[in-house]
């Protein structure tokens, strides 16, 4: 299976997206230590795993 996304580099909202979308790799990242660094304070470990499930996100599903 394929996926192609196509972005107007030359419509800024389409240029922002496509910022996003080639950053999405690094939050994802970011946001699963978030959740799981033990050095992080538990409360913001509930906090930003309650947003992810609240948001579907699902890291066994991401990082397979």
């Amino acid at each position: 299976m394929k996926a192609v996304l196509r972005f107007d580099l030359t419509d800024e909202v389409d240029a922002q997206k496509f910022r996003r979308y080639c950053k999405a790799d690094d939050m994802a990242y970011v946001l699963l230590h978030l959740c799981e660094d033990k050095d992080v304070p538990v409360k913001v470990r509930k906090v930003a795993s309650e947003w992810c499930s609240d948001n579907n996100i699902d890291f066994n599903e991401i990082y397979t």
